[in-house]
Order: C-alpha cells, then sequence, then structure tokens
C-alpha cells in the first residue's frame, strides 16, 4: 500500500532521483553525439562501439523509470484522500508544453515546413496535442528526440488510474506482467501487418514495462523500513545493476528468460533506485549531476539543436586528428570525448537558460491558475470563512519549489 496521504509531507526533492535523471540525459546526450555527426562525418568504428556501451536507450529507460516513480511520490491528493486528477494534469501541461511548444514553432521555422497544407495541419495537429505515437509515420515528433515526451504524455493520461489499482502490491505485479505479454503480442501484430519497427519501439504499449517497474520501484521505496537494507549491501546492489546494464548492452546476456533485454534493464533500474535511495554514493549522487538533473527537461529537449548547431565544430575536431601524438585509437575517442564535452557544456548552459526563462514562468503559470481556480471553487460553494483558508492554502502553494521531484526528461 502506498504511504502518505498528503503531497506536503516529504521532501520536495529527493537527490538521488535529480541524479540519475541527470545521468540519464548525459546517456543521451553522448549517445546522439556520435549518432547525429555520423550523417556529415565518417566516425571511426572505435568511437562508435565506445558510445555503445552507453546506448541512448539506456538513458531514455531509467527516464520512463524514474517518471513513474516520481508521479506516484508527487501524486496530488484532495482532502478526502482521493487523486486530484484536475491538479495533476494542470501540473503535467504547464510542465511540459511551453518549452516543447516553443521547440515546435522553433523547429518548424527552422526546416521551413509551414505549408498550409492538409499535411502540414495533420502533422501539426498530431504534434500539438501530443499523441504523435498514435500515428505510424509520425512517432518521431517534429522536435528532435521528441518521441519520449509523446509516450509521457500518453501515461500522463493513463496514469490516475494505474496509481489507484497500484495501490496494493499483487495489484502491480499482475500489471507487470500483463503489460510485458500485452506489449510482445503488440509486437506481433504490427509485424504480422507491415508497420515498421519504430512505431512499437516508440509507442506506450512498448515502453508501459518500464513505467510499472517504476511503480514496482516507489512501492519498495516506501517499504525500505521493512526491508532493512544496509548502506554496504545498497552499495553492492547498485554497483552490481550497473555492471548489469553495460553487460547485457555488450551482449553477454542475451535472451535469459526474457526475449530481450527489455525487462532485464527494468529490473536493474528498480534495483540502482533502491540501492541509490539507501546509500547515495558520491559518483552517482553529488551537485554536478543533480544540477544536471534538475534541468534535464531542457537539456534533453535541446541537446539536438545544440549539436547540429556543432556540426561544423566536430567536423573539424575529426579532420584535424586532435589528440594525434596519441594511438589512432586512442585519438579518435579522445576527439570524441573532446566533441561530447563541449556538446555537454553549451547544451547545459542553454538549458539553465530555458529553465529559468521558460520552464519556471510555465509552472508558476499553472500553479496561479490552480490558485484562481481553487479560490473561485470555495467562493461560491464553500461557507463563510472558507475562502479565506483556501486563500491561505494556494498561498502556500505557489511558494513551493519548482517541481517537486519531477519526473522523466519531461522533468
Amino acid at each position: 500500500m502506498f504511504h502518505g496521504s498528503t503531497e506536503y509531507a516529504k521532501p520536495n526533492r529527493l537527490a538521488f532521483i535529480d541524479s540519475l535523471r541527470g545521468i540519464a540525459v548525459l546517456f543521451v546526450v553522448l549517445w546522439h553525439t556520435v549518432v547525429l555527426p555520423s550523417t556529415i562525418v565518417k566516425l571511426p568504428d572505435s568511437v562508435f562501439k565506445f558510445a555503445m556501451s552507453g546506448d541512448g536507450s539506456t538513458g531514455v529507460i531509467i527516464f520512463f523509470i524514474i517518471s513513474a516513480f516520481s508521479l506516484c511520490y508527487t501524486m496530488p491528493m484532495s482532502t478526502s484522500g482521493q487523486v486530484d486528477v484536475r491538479k495533476f494534469y494542470t501540473r503535467r501541461l504547464f510542465r511540459i508544453a511551453p518549452l516543447f511548444y516553443i521547440l515546435l514553432i522553433v523547429t518548424i521555422a527552422q526546416n521551413n515546413l509551414f505549408a498550409f497544407s492538409f499535411r502540414f495541419v495533420r502533422d501539426f495537429l498530431w504534434n500539438v496535442s501530443f499523441l504523435f505515437n498514435l500515428s505510424p509515420g509520425h512517432q518521431f515528433g517534429i522536435v528532435g528526440a521528441s518521441w519520449t515526451i509523446g509516450v509521457e504524455m500518453l501515461f500522463y493520461f493513463v496514469f490516475p488510474l494505474l496509481y489507484v489499482i497500484s495501490r496494493k502490491t499483487p495489484n502491480i505485479v499482475v500489471m507487470l506482467f500483463l503489460s510485458l505479454i500485452i506489449s510482445s503480442a503488440f509486437k506481433a501484430i504490427l509485424s504480422a501487418f507491415g508497420v515498421v519497427e519504430t512505431f512499437f519501439t516508440f509507442s506506450l504499449i512498448h515502453n508501459l514495462p518500464l513505467f510499472l517497474f517504476g511503480v514496482v520501484a516507489y512501492n519498495l521505496y516506501v517499504h525500505l523500513d521493512k526491508i532493512n537494507l544496509s548502506p554496504a549491501w545498497a552499495a553492492a546492489m547498485t554497483v552490481g545493476a550497473v555492471y548489469g546494464y553495460f553487460a547485457i548492452q555488450s551482449g553477454k546476456f542475451n535472451n535469459i528468460i526474457f526475449a530481450d533485454d527489455f525487462p532485464w534493464k527494468g529490473i536493474l533500474g528498480v534495483l540502482i533506485i533502491i540501492g541509490l535511495a539507501v546509500n547515495p554514493l558520491k559518483i552517482f549522487v553529488n551537485s554536478v549531476t543533480q544540477y544536471i538533473g534538475k534541468i534535464s527537461y531542457s537539456v534533453y529537449l535541446l541537446h539536438v539543436f545544440v549539436i547540429n548547431s556543432l556540426f561544423p565544430f566536430y567536423k573539424w575536431v575529426y579532420e584535424t586528428h586532435i589528440g594525434a601524438t596519441l594511438p589512432i585509437s586512442v585519438a579518435e575517442i579522445f576527439a570524441y570525448l573532446v566533441s561530447a564535452m563541449v556538446t555537454i557544456v553549451i547544451s547545459v548552459a542553454v538549458a539553465s537558460l530555458s529553465y529559468r526563462y521558460i520552464e519556471l514562468p510555465g509552472i508558476r503559470l499553472g500553479r496561479s491558475l490552480l490558485q484562481r481556480s481553487q479560490y473561485q471553487v470555495a467562493v461560491q460553494t464553500s461557507p463563510a470563512g472558507t475562502a479565506q483558508k483556501v486563500e491561505r492554502s494556494s498561498a502556500l502553494l505557489m511558494r513551493q519549489p519548482e517541481d517537486v521531484v519531477g519526473g522523466s526528461c519531461s522533468e
């Protein structure tokens, strides 16, 4: 059973969750620093092999697991103990939409996609409604790397129901296994009809098990007092799970029990969350990863723009052979590391500005609308004196930190 009946009884941010989010977005940036420039620069095989050890999908998997964990942790409840669906959806929309919509317009303008045809209107509506993952051929999204945002928003739509059902541990386990079965069946059906595989990969049905692993992680987290995991064992579990991730990525544990490595990565993600919750090892949980995690939504959506703008720099780095005095394989990886470091620094700098001037105002606007709505309802329906209480409660809401623990790359 989930613990806690109010959203204010807990710490507003969990350092280990912020740090995991920061690490996850770095995985994605490092991977895209290889994949995207490869379209204009012939990158050495050694660079691809080096980057594959931290495939960007690993970052996305961590994002989705963290997202469900965080949504459980921050789920707004009414005074009667019921899920406050209106507050939940308002928060999510104003957390995600402002930056996404701005970048949607920028991407359309940048690629000269403005053309008031049926196709343009259709594509635009798929994206502005966050429903593009439901349409084969549109699943990538117009904004670079935005397919995960589409998956997230679809998950938000069903999450309140899943949250209520998942209050009992057996229900979580049943839903997790059902989601794995449904995912396999969905893949087989799409394959039979010749639908492109990326539509399955970028679908909510495929990724739903990862979100449910996040719900499992939260259920374990609220019962840590009963698990009685020592810091030493927690550290060993974290390190072992991280090793497991890289071992799976290298192909050492393919097709053991499960048909693919997806469930194993979900299990390892749960172990990492619980391990760091008990013993937040400094190598993972520190001020740098926490800060990057805090601005990870902006980093995630903006890093593709940064990479595209740095194409001439990447070309110069690889073609002028930075580190030429080193052995060739080392020099190639060194050139990649230089490219990646510059990309990360610029992405974080730009994301810091985006977080301050786009994300935070959007969050505050959502809170303001909730406050106004809450006050108007109180005035119209409550006895004398209650409106003043609601006004004080709303003021408390407005003074809260920007977004409690957040969730995925969209947080």
